[in-house]
């Protein structure tokens, strides 16, 4: 049963919808976005350890790895934390459309340091992501534009950089394990460089929605787990567009379970577009 690629994917999809919009509910109490993403990130990274048994133990044994992974993980920090503070302020149906350009940016960054081949099919789908974009920054006849937005970019690409440089160690090791890591080291490094004290993170708990927290806390490793096992079992042109479709699913669910009021219809165009580019892209 646990080598049926398509029970992975649709468990991925419901589980991080579920896990975007708790993440939302989370930050409309926050005080402290890095306070917050530290307790979140830490706590995942701790739990996720508790299905160690279920995976083959393994871990690399050249130093190489472990220096392509520490880089990783500096870049998967500031994403992470530009992840909070953007989520904090955009609605989810916006962040999920706008999140996709991680796609364009892994694309480019595949042409210029594995020398992929560059094809027409692949450049239309890049298009077509971006094309999504502007549509959601495009509102009431010009263009809206925040710091927000911008943080966004920065995540985005922070996230593609790290996850170029991650390509393929993963499966050189026990994939709870490896989650932990990124996951904690994450965490580790924006409690050092942003300067928290044990006492915001105990705050953001204390005097937050506790129930989101957690269920953060326990999805975003799980969904992690989910989506790497999925891509040892199967190609990614064939997952990357059936991943996709939690850019739909989040808008569908924010309009009914948050009552986001931007325009539902605009949203979900812009999410089959990027649909259709992510597909092209890969396939």
């Amino acid at each position: 049963m646990k080598n049926i690629w398509i029970i992975y994917v649709i468990s991925y999809l419901i589980l991080y919808v579920i896990y975007t919009q708790y993440y939302k509910i989370t930050t409309r109490t926050c005080k402290n976005t890095s306070a917050l993403t530290v307790l979140l990130r830490f706590t995942s990274g701790i739990i996720i350890l508790i299905t160690l048994p279920l995976f083959k133990f393994k871990i690399p044994t050249n130093t190489t790895t472990y220096i392509f992974l520490g880089i990783a993980c500096i870049f998967f920090a500031l994403s992470d934390r530009m992840y909070t503070r953007t989520l904090k302020e955009l609605e989810v149906s916006t962040y999920s459309v706008l999140a996709q350009l991680s796609t364009i940016f892994i694309f480019i960054l595949g042409i210029i340091f594995f020398k992929e081949p560059i094809i027409i099919k692949r450049i239309i789908g890049a298009l077509l992501i971006l094309i999504a974009n502007i549509m959601i920054l495009y509102k009431k006849r010009k263009f809206e534009w925040n710091k927000y937005y911008l943080y966004n970019i920065i995540a985005n690409l922070s996230f593609a950089i790290g996850t170029t440089l991650n390509i393929g160690i993963s499966n050189q090791f026990n994939l709870p394990f490896y989650i932990a890591i990124t996951l904690c080291t994450s965490a580790i490094l924006i409690f050092i460089f942003e300067r928290i004290q044990l006492k915001d993170i105990i705050k953001e708990y204390k005097e937050g929605n506790k129930k989101a927290i957690i269920i953060v806390s326990i999805l975003d490793g799980v969904t992690s787990l989910i989506m790497l096992r999925a891509y040892q079992l199967q190609n990614v042109t064939i997952l990357a567009p059936l991943f996709s479709l939690k850019t739909i699913l989040n808008v569908f669910i924010a309009h009914l379970v948050l009552k986001e009021k931007t325009p539902l219809l605009k949203k979900i165009i812009a999410a089959i577009i990027i649909i259709i580019g992510v597909a092209l892209i890969n396939i």
